[in-house]
This record gives C-alpha cells, sequence and structure tokens, in this order.
C-alpha cells in the first residue's frame, strides 16, 4: 500500500503529516524575500535556510510516498492540480533569473517563496510530483 505524506504551507510555518508522524518547520515561505525581485544574496540565504529545514526531517518522509501539499498559491502552476516538479525547476530558473513573472502571474516575493519551498522538497525527498489538494 502507498503511503502519503501531507504537506501544508501556513503562514507561520510548514507542517508535514506522515501516518506516523507529524512535524512542523518554524519558517514563513511566504517571507522569505524582501523584494519581489529578490537579488543573488536573497536568493541563496533564502535556499540556504529552506535546505536546513528540509534535512532536518527529510529521513522521515517515506520514499516513494505520494505527496498531498495544501497551498492556494501555487495553483497556477498546476495544471489539473499536479505540480511537477520539472514544471517547477523551470519557473524557478526564470525567477531566480532576476525576471519578473509571465503577466498572468503574480510577481510577488511572497509567491517566489512558495515556489523556492516547494521546488527544493521536491528536489531533497525525491518527489517527482505533487498533487494539491
Amino acid at each position: 500500500m502507498q503511503q502519503t505524506v501531507y504537506l501544508s504551507i501556513e503562514e507561520n510555518n510548514v507542517v508535514i503529516t506522515t501516518q506516523t508522524d507529524r512535524y512542523s518547520l518554524p519558517v514563513s515561505v511566504g517571507k522569505l524575500f524582501l523584494h519581489d525581485v529578490p537579488d543573488e544574496c536573497e536568493w541563496e540565504q533564502a535556499i540556504i535556510l529552506i535546505e536546513d529545514m528540509i534535512s532536518s526531517v527529510q529521513k522521515y518522509i517515506p520514499p516513494q510516498a505520494e505527496l498531498i501539499v495544501q497551498d492556494e498559491l501555487l495553483r497556477p502552476f498546476a495544471p489539473q492540480g499536479v505540480l511537477y516538479r520539472d514544471h517547477l525547476e523551470r519557473v524557478f530558473q526564470y525567477t531566480a533569473g532576476y525576471q519578473s513573472m509571465p503577466d498572468n502571474l503574480s510577481n510577488s516575493g511572497e509567491i517566489k517563496g512558495h515556489l523556492l519551498f516547494m521546488r527544493e522538497w521536491l528536489h531533497h525527498c525525491g518527489f517527482e510530483r505533487a498533487k494539491l489538494d
């Protein structure tokens, strides 16, 4: 039976729930960036912070689990309600290149923080995709 991991990105923390445990990462991903177009230093600091947070729980995340995410800010990036790691990576490469988001998407630092967290989570925990709840 496939296990499920639930990830909820909340205002002041990220809550991860597995079938046996619950973890809370004390980070406000929406406030990672002071500017809507973060500079290189802001990106690096945010990446280090997120990687450190993820590494503290990564070993408790079951491999090959289904990932279900609660985060409405990521919905514009999820065709049919699914976030794909490759797609988020392309969006990240675009935004980390100090370019504004396309006109149909928010250009806020808040959304970029959410994108960064999900990119790092999918990459470091080995998920190819996540379903939005």
